[in-house]
């Protein structure tokens, strides 16, 4: 019988890390009197653990923006916590509003808002960061 030292042996390549990404949608509009705040759904599409949320809503109507930034993901339906995660997994999905802070103290049904998302890997807006925006109307 032969010797296997001659024989190649396979080295698999590695399997590169999925890169970071995520989705947004909006659900629709909340208030808790007299402030009006907007629910979205997060789902993370790519291969990191999203850690901090930044949420950046500009009222286009009216020129106004509000600014929420938090080290967990939370959503309000009116004036009661709905849930909360501290992360959201490779594959997760989660719902968010813009409260506490970022907030509106007037209606803003029927305008038309910009609203950015910068997630990131680390507490405090730290680690990777990675933005996306949509448009809509309440």
């Amino acid at each position: 019988m032969g010797s296997f030292a001659a024989v190649p042996v396979f080295t698999p390549a590695a399997t590169p890390t999925p890169a970071p990404g995520f989705t947004v949608a909006y659900l629709g509009i909340t208030n808790c009197a007299p402030q009006y705040a907007f629910r979205f759904s997060i789902t993370n599409t790519g291969g990191v653990t999203w850690e901090s949320i930044r949420i950046v809503a500009t009222d286009n109507t009216t020129a106004t923006s509000t600014t929420h930034i938090l080290d967990s993901f939370r959503s309000y339906n009116g004036c009661v916590l709905e849930m909360e995660q501290s992360d959201l997994m490779p594959g997760e999905s989660g719902n968010v509003a813009n409260v506490n802070p970022g907030q509106f103290n007037y209606d803003p049904s029927g305008h038309s808002i910009t609203a950015t998302f910068t997630l990131c890997t680390a507490n405090g807006l730290g680690g990777t960061c990675l933005s996306q925006t949509i448009n809509f109307t309440p």
